[in-house]
Formats: C-alpha cells, sequence, structure tokens
C-alpha cells in the first residue's frame, strides 16, 4: 500500500497516510495536527532498482571516495 506524504498549508505539520490508490482518489486528507483539510500532497525522490553490483570496485561506479557502490554524492 502507497505511503503518501503530506503537509498543510495552515499550519506547515508534514505527515504521512497509508492509503490505497483507490483510497487516495476520493480522500478528505486532514492535518492530524490542526484539522485542517487545506493539505499539498509532497513528492520526493523515486526510487529505482538497479542491475546487481556484486564484484564491482568503487571506481567501476565512477566513485573513489568510499569502498562501495553505495556512495551518493
Amino acid at each position: 500500500m502507497p505511503v503518501y506524504a503530506f503537509e498543510c498549508k495552515k499550519c506547515a505539520h508534514a505527515f504521512e497516510l497509508k492509503l490505497s490508490m483507490k483510497e487516495r482518489e476520493g480522500a478528505a486528507v486532514a492535518c492530524p495536527e490542526c484539522g485542517s483539510e487545506d493539505c499539498g500532497q509532497l513528492f520526493d525522490r523515486v526510487n529505482v532498482g538497479v542491475k546487481s553490483t556484486a564484484g564491482k570496485t568503487p571506481s567501476e561506479f565512477g566513485c573513489d571516495c568510499c569502498s562501495g557502490p553505495c556512495c551518493r554524492h
């Protein structure tokens, strides 16, 4: 089930809700802090899967600053 991030436009409280896509379509989102329904959805980066990195050295990823392919400059 997707997790959606929101921010209240009235009190600036950020919060997350776990809703099915069908629930999200018709959901009236209310801030858990102040109860306002004037909330906007926040969007973040999307994690994308990559091919296997087994056996590769850091330089094969164009990175020489750490000991593995996990570096996030």
